[in-house]
């Protein structure tokens, strides 16, 4: 990851992610296709959490859910951007409207120990023809939901989010 932490694909669950501190993050993840399966995919990715996390005997283990919700957002294709920034604007707004919109579906109960839930997005933008760049751009997006006020948590959510390709 660009974000300079150690990841295991290897672990007990989805994501294992060993942060600066030496604590681990636990990420459970989903790739929900229909808005009706949201609040179960959460709740289920809750669960896997709670359960990896009390089955280590360390005190330093947190959890994080992460959702794609790209097959769930609006079409765009009608839209044109002439720039890398309009297109990243588009998608943008897009998805933080979808999840805003959507928040009770994407709340759950889960342990203290889950710092909350990351809402990942893709999306690819064909340019207009007098465009100074031809062809498309791909943007990438990512809203976060805190479910506590954890200092690790806002401190890693933006360091999470640059992973953006160049």
């Amino acid at each position: 990851m660009k974000a300079g932490f150690q990841v295991s694909l290897t672990g007990i669950c989805d994501v294992v992610v060993t942060l600066s501190s030496g604590d681990s993050l636990f990420v459970e993840c989903k790739r929900i296709k229909s808005e009706k399966q949201i609040p179960k995919n959460v709740s289920k990715a809750a669960k896997q959490l709670v359960k990896r996390m009390t089955s280590q005997a360390s005190s330093k283990v947190n959890g994080l859910i992460a959702v794609n919700i790209t097959d769930m957002l609006p079409d765009t294709r009608m839209f044109f951007p002439d720039t890398v920034e309009a297109a990243s604007h588009i998608h943008r707004k897009v998805s933080n409207k979808f999840v805003s919109d959507r928040l009770n579906d994407f709340s759950v109960k889960t342990s203290k120990k889950c710092f909350g839930l990351m809402c990942e997005s893709a999306n690819m933008h064909y340019t207009i023809k007098e465009s100074n760049i031809t062809g498309f751009v791909y943007s990438r997006h990512t809203d976060f939901l805190p479910f506590t006020n954890s200092k690790v948590f806002k401190e890693l959510a933006p360091k999470i989010s640059a992973q953006d390709i160049t």
